[in-house]
């Protein structure tokens, strides 16, 4: 963060803004020395799930140029 000119907070300096700031606590699930857990948030390196609708509509454009 201090290359983004951003401020860093230690474990103490976040929980007293999660303490004062109701719209940090709606989205903090969770937090600790490591880090930060969002709510709702997926866990770290699960693999998104696929949709294929745009491959699917790329074959068959290309499919009906070919016929054509």
């Amino acid at each position: 963060m201090e290359n983004m000119g951003s401020e860093q907070y230690s474990q103490e300096t976040f929980k007293a803004v999660y303490d004062q700031d109701p719209q940090i606590n709606q989205i903090v699930a969770s937090f600790d020395p490591q880090g930060i857990t969002l709510k709702g948030g997926e866990e770290m390196g699960t693999e998104p799930s696929q949709d294929n609708t745009v491959d699917q509509m790329a074959q068959s454009a290309t499919a009906n140029a070919m016929s054509q």
